[in-house]
């Protein structure tokens, strides 16, 4: 048995704008409602007022009503005083707050100034499903939302609240609403390939602004989402159709590209000509813009099951935050931005405010005006450094491999060394040919952010044989004594402004004159309990260096690596995106049906 214990770091300063750190095993996956089908329902005669499903604005209630900012939202719920939802007695009111926050939160970053005084956008929040009103079968999604629109419209449609947004003029009848949302506080029920319920799970929710906990899904998080959709951040397309034309398209249709899997990340394609949408579906690989990575933001990957609808998702997410890293690596390994428009939710885990990649689409393709300080920040031009190297097939691949193929293992060290007296092995950043920044800023190392995943420590789990000069421009590493193996070391990429990709070197020790192993011995152990040890045999090959898990390799030991070795720790097992020591620490955690962590 092989053991992964997790990945561990120095501090770092807070770059949540960019990207938020994995913490917590992922226990559930609920999709997001929306869909092109969903969006297209959307669409409004002209002149006409609610649909007759839905309460006229003129005529709600005012006690329903709730006044956000440049928002007014309409509940259902409380309009025909269901008693459950956003009407529940006990935690209805701090349902609403969440909504009134996530609002709010939109308006500090976009600038709805446009908007005349006294007039608002209108959010038809519709019945929530609930016990009174059960989810049916199948019901994957736990919210959906989306903006309307004229059906004569062509050509580019966001919705009625990005035209009264970016124009001032109000694209709705007084009686009719800009935009819908709905929320299952209820189940949801997965189905299997041959259609019959494979689960059903009770959606937990935790209700208020606070901290989620492990066994919960954020409100804010699910309602900032859904949100979102409705500002235009939609598409008209259905990720099943192997081609199609169309004139009505969203600004994220048309600025969608996409590359085969066999094809550089970096070439390629427009799929909007002609005045009209046309795109094939056979790659499944698309691309929110035609920007070179790390600046490149994947809209929808292979790795999806698309035997069957159940796993199908708008091309109106973004999808740092599900299954494979094999697309993730334009930035590199792990280095990831939690999109809110991520397509799954997941219990414990909050997404309360746009990435980086996220502002920009909504500045750039969707065209809001951005408030300050995001609008003075560098966070809308500046070009991050990265690896080109940690983008490559070599390490791209890593991630479509379970922990068994022991890709660490098989990665070629960037250099090999014997451990002499006096040697050392020193990275000057500006002369890696592998590393980019566009805005042709001094690359350095982003501080208190080396990792030690091996090799490079002293007497417990630190790189104090690494040393980093003072402009942080360069990093030199001398082996400890005794030290023979695989040495791996990153750090992250800093140009002044921002963090930047994180990147891997491996360094192979061979024996030298400081280390007193005599030749021929048939066990070496290197480490300590806190850094983790290797072990290998050697009793035919004095040049094999690293552990593997092959078998029947002269010089190599079967599954014998153990402690912070993997180089990207939180990928241990397949389809997990976490840590090993994570996954083992909370393999046996369960969570009750009110959402209470069983121990």
């Amino acid at each position: 048995m092989v053991l992964f214990s997790t990945m561990s770091a120095d501090a770092e300063p807070s770059d949540s704008l960019l990207r938020t750190p994995l913490k917590k095993l992922e226990k559930s996956r609920y999709m997001c409602g929306v869909s092109a089908e969903y969006f297209k329902s959307l669409s409004r005669s002209t002149g006409f007022g609610s649909a007759s499903f839905m309460i006229s604005g003129s005529s709600f209630p005012s006690t329903a009503i709730d006044t956000c900012g440049k928002f007014r939202v309409f509940y259902v719920d409380k309009a025909i005083s269901t008693g459950k939802g956003f009407d529940d007695s006990s935690v209805g009111l701090s349902r609403r707050n969440v909504v009134c926050e996530v609002l709010n939160y939109i308006q500090s970053v976009l600038d709805f100034s446009s908007i005349p005084s006294g007039q608002y956008i209108r959010l038809y929040v519709d019945t929530s499903l609930s016990s009174l009103y059960p989810a049916p079968i199948p019901t994957t999604f736990y919210a959906r939302a989306g903006a309307f629109f004229s059906s004569s419209s062509t050509g580019v449609v966001n919705g009625y609240i990005h035209q009264f947004v970016t124009s001032g003029i109000d694209p709705a009848s007084i009686s009719d609403y800009h935009a819908e949302m709905k929320v299952n506080f209820d189940k949801v029920h997965i189905l299997d390939d041959t259609g019959a319920v494979k689960d059903s799970s009770y959606l937990i929710f935790n209700d208020s602004i606070r901290n989620v906990n492990y066994c919960e899904l954020d409100l804010y998080s699910t309602v900032l989402h859904e949100i979102t959709h409705t500002l235009g951040w939609s598409s008209m397309l259905t990720p099943f159709s192997v081609s199609t034309a169309s004139t009505r398209y969203t600004s994220i249709d048309t600025v969608l590209h996409l590359t085969d899997i066999s094809t550089s990340m970096t070439t390629l394609r427009p799929a909007f000509s002609g005045g009209k949408l046309s795109y094939t579906s056979s790659s499944k690989i698309y691309w929110i813009n035609n920007k070179f990575e790390p600046n490149n933001y994947p809209i929808y990957l292979l790795t999806y099951y698309f035997s069957t609808a159940k796993w199908a998702t708008s091309f109106a997410h973004l999808d740092d935050g599900y299954d494979t890293y094999y697309e993730k690596q334009r930035i590199s390994p792990g280095d990831v931005q939690d999109f809110v428009m991520s397509p799954f939710g997941r219990l414990g885990l909050e997404r309360r405010n746009y990435t980086k990649g996220e502002i920009q689409t909504l500045k750039n393709l969707l065209g809001y005006t951005i408030k300050f300080p995001y609008s003075t920040s560098h966070i809308i031009t500046n070009q991050i450094p990265w690896s080109s190297r940690m983008s490559s097939t070599n390490y791209s691949t890593m991630f479509s491999l379970e922990a068994k193929d022991i890709f660490h293992e098989k990665l070629k060290a960037d250099t090999s060394i014997n451990n002499d007296s006096g040697v050392f092995w020193k990275i000057v950043l500006r002369s890696d040919t592998t590393l980019h920044d566009a805005d042709g800023d001094t690359i350095k190392i982003y501080p208190n952010s080396i990792v030690n995943f091996r090799g490079a420590g002293k007497g417990g789990n630190n790189h104090n044989c690494l040393s980093v000069n003072s402009a942080g421009t360069e990093i030199t590493y001398v082996p400890r004594p005794d030290f023979t193996g695989r040495c791996q070391f990153g750090f992250n990429l800093w140009d002044g402004k921002e963090k930047g990709a994180f990147v891997l070197y491996t360094i192979d020790v061979f024996k030298g004159n400081k280390v007193k192993a005599k030749a021929g011995e048939e066990l070496v152990m290197n480490g300590d309990f806190e850094e983790g040890s290797e072990v290998k045999l050697r009793h035919v090959n004095e040049d094999v260096n690293n552990s593997s898990f092959y078998k029947g390799v002269s010089g190599r030991i079967y599954g014998a690596h153990f402690a912070d070795s993997h180089p990207f720790d939180y990928w241990t097992y397949g389809f997990m995106p976490y840590g090993g020591g994570l996954s083992i620490r909370n393999a046996y955690s369960d969570c009750d049906t009110t959402g209470i962590l069983k121990e």
